[in-house]
């Protein structure tokens, strides 16, 4: 009986029963007082019932105080069972509740893995076009390659860089083979992959980044050195236009020279009508003509070395101008293979094909103005060449005129000693002029071979810009042909980061559900645990009655 005293002290607690008043309070410790001084049952009389209420509790009169204790913690029991009863068929509801919603969860996950395998087929047939196009690109550039192969040494630059191009594209489907069979190796780790593939998607971007500024840098750098050479040309056509004033000085000095023939052919003529009386007077005259007609020689001579000196510099101006145009072929190669570079990078399209175009005008530009000048340089030679043959068919007139006034002198002549020395001067006199016929003769040929080579120079320069007008249509279809792969690529890329996102929105999504799943579990066992510390006294409030 003290133990289920004892038992009974320790199960009615302030919190779990419902008669915790003062009068209670009073009643029970009679109750304990009488049991304790009495040790045994005891009826409840009416003396022990002064401070307690009647109505509380039910025919209390026929039992004693400990089973009055019993009884009542009985029905405290019985209330925090239907309490918990009525808990757990509410976490029961809660329960079914969010199995139904992982089950709808469940199936718009299938509903997305479908999805997106249907993606991947899409995906899959996308990538079977873009090999096709680059297969039917291939085969394009096989027949421009056999083309190519029919023309001139002068296309091999061209050649080359069309056999580099193709590397480069077995390179791409290298990488594109690389890349399908990643795709493959990484589909059943895709979930799990799908930042890190982000990141390495930031870095590539990056270094795409990188490798544009340095192709700018180097764009900016061609642009520089085209500036000098611009410089450079101005400077040589500034050269040429001094050169060319200083030859039409020459010219008009020898105009000035072909005047004082003429005056000395009238001078002449009147000499020989005075010849028959004042041989003496004459033969002393026509020896200071001579004297004069030496030095004129002579400054003929000087004048025709510097024509040789300008001459010279035409022809160092025509070397200078074959190595430009040597350099403008290496800056075309250039180009053209900075061109298939941009290839491999899809990055502001739009922007590129305006800096080429712009390029590409200011060559042809530059081209237009060097055929305006070599037209221009054929103009003045072609005046030049006339304005020789004047002179040298003036010269055969003189000579012929020398020729029948030597006759009419041998035929005038009266002493043999005055014939003698006429006709030694006047053969001094042919050979000379004879020899400054060949001269003119071999100046005459000299300008036509430099006619010839300026010529040949005008030629290649129309065959350059006819070449670069073809190479510019073939650039503008690459060009369109590259734009709509661009697109292609930017349309897939867009595609895989939307997916990505999406795929890692899911991924968040089932994360928080997770951790909210954790969350409820661990709500239920903490209040299991309670219930079950609070049920564990209660098992041995029971004594035996």
């Amino acid at each position: 009986m003290e133990e289920a005293n004892k038992t009974s002290a320790r199960s009615i607690t302030p919190i779990d029963s419902f008669y915790n008043t003062e009068t209670d309070k009073e009643f029970f410790s009679s109750l304990d007082r009488n049991y304790t001084n009495a040790k045994s049952h005891k009826r409840v009389t009416s003396n022990d019932f002064q401070y307690f209420k009647i109505e509380s509790s039910p025919a209390i009169g026929n039992f004693c105080s400990n089973c009055i204790r019993l009884e009542r913690s009985i029905t405290d029991l019985k209330k925090k069972l239907q309490r918990e009863k009525d808990k757990f068929e509410v976490r029961e509801k809660h329960i079914r509740q969010l199995d139904t919603l992982l089950q709808i969860k469940d199936k718009r996950l299938k509903e997305e893995e479908l999805s997106l395998a249907s993606e991947r087929q899409s995906l899959s047939y996308e990538i079977g076009d873009l090999k096709k196009s680059l297969q039917d690109m291939q085969q394009d550039r096989h027949q421009t390659e056999n083309e190519k192969k029919i023309l001139t040494r002068e296309n091999s630059n061209l050649v080359l860089a069309m056999k580099k191009a193709e590397g480069r594209i077995a390179e791409l489907q290298k990488s594109l083979k690389k890349y399908e069979d990643e795709k493959k190796a990484n589909e059943d780790s895709m979930k799990n992959t799908v930042m890190r593939n982000l990141e390495a998607r930031e870095n590539a971007v990056k270094a795409k980044e990188s490798e544009i500024m340095l192709e700018y840098q180097k764009i900016n750098y061609e642009n520089e050195l085209i500036d000098e050479k611009n410089y450079k040309l101005t400077y040589f056509e500034q050269n040429l236009l001094i050169q060319e004033q200083s030859i039409k000085l020459k010219y008009e000095e020898l105009s000035s020279y072909s005047n004082e023939l003429e005056r000395t052919k009238a001078k002449i003529q009147q000499e020989q009508r005075k010849f028959e009386e004042e041989t003496a007077a004459q033969i002393a005259n026509f020896k200071a003509k001579e004297n004069s007609l030496a030095t004129q020689e002579k400054a003929f001579k000087s004048k025709l070395s510097m024509l040789d000196l300008e001459l010279d510099s035409l022809e160092a101006l025509k070397i200078k101008l074959h190595e430009q145009k040597v350099l403008l072929d290496k800056e075309i190669n250039n180009y053209k293979n900075l061109q298939l570079e941009i290839i491999r990078e899809p990055m502001n399209s739009s922007e590129m094909e305006s800096e080429s175009n712009a390029y590409n005008d200011e060559k042809e530009r530059y081209i237009e103005e060097m055929i305006e000048r070599l037209n221009e340089e054929e103009i003045k030679f072609a005046e030049r060449v006339n304005g020789f043959k004047k002179t040298e068919e003036n010269i055969k007139r003189d000579l012929e005129y020398y020729k029948n006034r030597c006759e009419e002198l041998e035929q005038k002549g009266t002493s043999k000693d005055y014939s003698q020395i006429v006709d030694i001067e006047y053969q001094e006199k042919l050979i000379s002029l004879q020899a400054k016929e060949e001269e003119l003769v071999n100046m005459e040929n000299h300008l036509n071979k430099e006619r010839e080579d300026i010529d040949a120079t005008a030629d290649l320069v129309k065959s350059l810009n006819e070449d670069l007008q073809e190479q510019k249509k073939v650039q503008d279809e690459e060009y369109e042909r590259i734009n709509k792969e661009k697109e292609k690529i930017v349309e897939l890329l867009k595609k895989q980061e939307e997916r990505a996102k999406t795929l890692a929105q899911k991924e968040q999504e089932l994360m928080s559900f997770h951790e909210r799943l954790i969350e409820m579990e661990k709500k239920i066992s903490q209040e299991s645990a309670r219930e079950d510390v609070i049920n564990s006294p209660s098992e041995h409030d029971f004594p035996e009655s």
